[in-house]
């Protein structure tokens, strides 16, 4: 059981570091002068986190959906 443990583990490990090290040569990163590639990706889930977090505004068409659809051909054979 023990040995069993031990290669899931270390299968796990080996799928963890190839799929990491795919990510890495998929995305370049472009860092400012004096940042690491860390701070660029804390910057970036930073502003996903502020934009997740504001209100936005609500939808407003500029017609009624009565007078959008009048005369229009929904389907024509």
């Amino acid at each position: 059981m023990a040995s069993l443990r031990v290669l899931l583990l270390s299968c796990a490990i080996a799928w963890a570091g190839a799929v990491a090290a795919s990510l890495e040569s998929a995305v370049q990163v472009r860092n400012t002068p004096g940042t690491t590639t860390e701070d660029t990706w804390h910057a970036i889930r930073r502003g996903l986190a502020v934009a997740g977090l504001q209100k936005r505004q609500d939808f407003t068409a500029e017609l009624p959906l009565e007078r959008s659809w009048s005369g229009a051909t929904l389907l024509s054979v």
